[in-house]
């Protein structure tokens, strides 16, 4: 598919700087990327960037100018100021914002969910999103994986998705 000069090619990835590099690491790291990408640097080749930060990272890089594309819900929220609620001690919201792919790992929620759990505590699981492993998603929640309420929402409008921030006590 590379060899094609006429049609659109993509690849996708995520954030490649996860983690703070030593000058070393980071030479080495360099180097290794730009040798890695070289051969993609074709004006008919888009790099799809699973994150918000993947196309800063590559830009670090020197690579794939003006062909990097956001590939994700990242709606505008605006900053509210938060309100003060009481907690109760016990219960836990998690919300779990994204999509349903493996490159995400959506799964991890459920063990967050497990550790709150076995620490005592009654744990409310939403998530919101869509993607080719939605309805795997909706099936897991059925199989009570966890003991506290699991919801999967699907795609919701954007208000809903404020509602779901201001309830949840984490974010994953």
């Amino acid at each position: 598919a590379l060899k094609a000069k006429k049609k659109l090619v993509y690849i996708e990835g995520e954030r490649i700087r996860k983690k703070q590099f030593t000058f070393k690491e980071e030479l080495h790291h360099r180097v290794g990327m730009f040798l890695h990408h070289k051969i993609y640097q074709r004006k008919n080749l888009f790099y799809l960037c699973i994150g918000h930060y993947v196309e800063k990272d590559l830009r670090g890089f020197g690579l794939y100018k003006n062909r990097c594309l956001d590939w994700g819900y990242f709606p505008k929220l605006g900053v509210d100021k938060p309100k003060e609620k009481k907690w109760n001690g016990k219960d836990i919201n998690l919300v779990y914002i994204g999509q349903f792919i493996k490159i995400k790992r959506p799964e991890h929620a459920f063990t967050i969910a497990k550790i709150f759990e076995d620490s005592g505590f009654n744990v409310t699981l939403d998530f919101l999103g869509s993607g080719v492993l939605l309805d795997d998603f909706k099936a897991m929640a059925n199989k009570g994986i966890i003991k506290g309420k699991v919801v999967v929402h699907g795609r919701v409008p954007l208000e809903e998705v404020k509602q779901y921030l201001s309830n949840a006590h984490f974010y994953l």
